[in-house]
């Protein structure tokens, strides 16, 4: 499976997974550093979830999915504004 193909399988589970209510804030991408035959390859997960569970389950999604492919877990929680 190529690494467009991983971003994608765990985009997937992460927006099939009902548990996370914060799944459409989710981003998941791939980065690639480095010059041939040098490259390293990370997957990133970013945006803003309400739940720190959110964050962690997002994360479990991506780096089961990611094989050997380090993850970055950029997702940022912060509380519901309150009225």
């Amino acid at each position: 499976m190529d690494l467009d193909d991983v971003v994608r399988t765990i985009k997937g589970r992460i927006s099939d997974d009902p548990t996370i209510e914060g799944a459409a804030h989710i981003l998941v991408f791939s980065r690639k550093t480095g010059v041939w035959p040098f490259q390293k390859h990370d997957i990133r997960i970013s945006g803003i979830v309400h739940k720190e569970s959110d964050k962690v389950k997002a994360e479990e999604h991506a780096v089961q999915a990611a094989g050997d492919t380090p993850v970055v877990n950029e997702i940022e929680v912060v509380e519901p504004h309150k009225r």
